[in-house]
């Protein structure tokens, strides 16, 4: 007989205990959210909450530094909420999939493009020098 996925999570305690607070997360991940500035929202994910600090991952280092700027304003903000009061500090770290793409794609190199002057110069230099090199030997 197939099991239905609440009734298996509601069998196991540490499955549903483990669903509870994935969707205690969720539940202050969009009351997080909606403090946000638009442009930071689409940006900026809560990760985890411990003790006193709020962990937000940042899919950017640009956005990572818009969100350092904001931090002082969003801890005045969320400690008009009840379930933020506690919350003393905004740790934000870099995704690491986003933050290697960003590295990948500063690093791709094309080709020159040179102006046709440009182009004859550099063919004649390469030719002068490859006759010096010659004699050189």
């Amino acid at each position: 007989m197939l099991l239905r996925l609440g009734q298996l999570l509601s069998n196991d305690p540490r499955l549903s205990k483990m669903l509870d607070k994935a969707h205690g997360l969720s539940k202050l991940s969009n009351l997080f959210a909606n403090l946000l500035s638009s442009d930071l929202r689409n940006h900026c994910q809560l990760a985890k909450i411990e003790n006193d600090e709020l962990t937000v991952m940042v899919d950017g280092s640009i956005w990572a530094s818009k969100l350092r700027y904001a931090i002082p304003d969003i801890l005045k903000d969320l400690r008009t909420q009840p379930e933020f009061k506690s919350i003393k500090k905004i740790i934000y770290r870099v995704s690491a999939s986003q933050s290697a793409v960003s590295l990948l794609e500063k690093t791709k190199t094309s080709k020159p493009e040179f102006s046709k002057e440009n182009a004859a110069l550099l063919k004649q230099l390469k030719e002068k020098l490859s006759k010096k090199c010659t004699n050189l030997k």
